[in-house]
C-alpha cells in the first residue's frame, strides 16, 4: 500500500512540475526571445531563433512530464478500482 501511495504522490508532483516547466518555458520565450522584430538583422534573427528554441524545448519537456504524470494517475486509479 505504501508503494501505491508513493506513486500517486510522485504523479501529483509530476503534474505540478510539468505545469511549472510549461509556464517557465513561456516566460523564457517572452523575456529572452520576445516579439520578433519587423526588419531584423541576421544576428537578431539568430538570437531570436536560439532563445525561441530553448523556450520551446523547456515547454515540450513540461508537456512530456505533465502527460506522463497524468498517465501515472490514470494507472494508479485503475489499479485502485481493480482491488
Amino acid at each position: 500500500m505504501h508503494k501505491i501511495s508513493t506513486n500517486k504522490h510522485l504523479s501529483l508532483t509530476g503534474i505540478a512540475g510539468g505545469t511549472l516547466l510549461l509556464m517557465l518555458g513561456f516566460l523564457y520565450e517572452i523575456l529572452f526571445a520576445g516579439i520578433p522584430y519587423q526588419d531584423p538583422t541576421p544576428s537578431m534573427m539568430r538570437r531570436y531563433a536560439f532563445h525561441e528554441m530553448i523556450g520551446q524545448i523547456i515547454e515540450w519537456i513540461g508537456v512530456l512530464v505533465l502527460v506522463l504524470s497524468i498517465i501515472g494517475i490514470i494507472i494508479h486509479t485503475l489499479q485502485k478500482v481493480k482491488t
